[in-house]
């Protein structure tokens, strides 16, 4: 099974190697042999401490923790591999932006979540929040001339919230954020957006105006 996924994981690269230049591919073989080579080197340094911690051993109850010992290390080395060579991946995958971000890295692009993909375009995704934190504790809030609820649209009986509460400002009511917030007014509604060109409103469905969300 091991040998099954080995193979596919080198079919899946064939394409990626072929569509890489040749100076990218001797730095791709060179990062392999390095990882290769520190492989070697951590895993004989494993043997060495394995060895040093049994002849200091007096009894076998010391010798089954070196050998876990010897056995953890050995895990970490394998991890380390996989690691090392991922980053050599890196090197032969499709890049966006002119080579800025290689494929599957995510990265901030206004107030989207954009992502490399592997034919080399670019996904990107608006945040909620345009990648601020809108969490303000209540106390705090409130403290600061906010209005802490959740996010509702509609009349009494056909009100509609979000799940989570948020420190509201503006409106008609002038709330405020606390010091080092902002508040946000273009944000993505974390409810329906057919609710909202009614206007948010509080839990009673009074109109609260063009209000936001409180962020840093």
């Amino acid at each position: 099974m091991k040998k099954v996924i080995m193979i596919l994981i080198a079919l899946l690269l064939v394409p990626i190697i072929f569509a890489a230049t040749q100076e990218e591919k001797r730095e791709y073989q060179k990062c392999n042999a390095n990882c290769a080579e520190n492989k070697e080197g951590e895993r004989d340094a494993c043997v060495y401490e394995h060895n040093q911690c049994k002849i200091a051993c007096q009894n076998s109850l010391c010798k089954l923790a070196c050998a876990k010992e010897k056995n953890i290390c050995i895990r970490n080395v394998v991890n380390d591999n996989i690691e090392c060579r991922k980053e050599c991946k890196k090197i032969i995958s499709p890049k966006c932006l002119n080579g800025k971000y290689s494929a599957g890295e995510k990265f901030e692009d206004g107030c989207s979540i954009c992502k490399c993909k592997n034919n080399g375009k670019i996904s990107c995704k608006k945040d909620a929040f345009c990648n601020k934190n809108p969490d303000v504790s209540e106390e705090l809030c409130n403290n600061s001339g906010g209005f802490y609820q959740a996010l509702c649209s509609g009349p009494y009986f056909d009100i509609l919230c979000s799940q989570d509460k948020f420190c509201i400002c503006k409106g008609t009511n002038n709330y405020s954020c606390p010091i080092d917030y902002e508040c946000l007014t273009d944000f993505n509604p974390p409810i329906r957006t057919s609710t909202i060109s009614r206007g948010w409103t509080d839990m009673l469905g009074s109109p609260l105006g063009e209000v936001g969300v409180c962020v840093n």
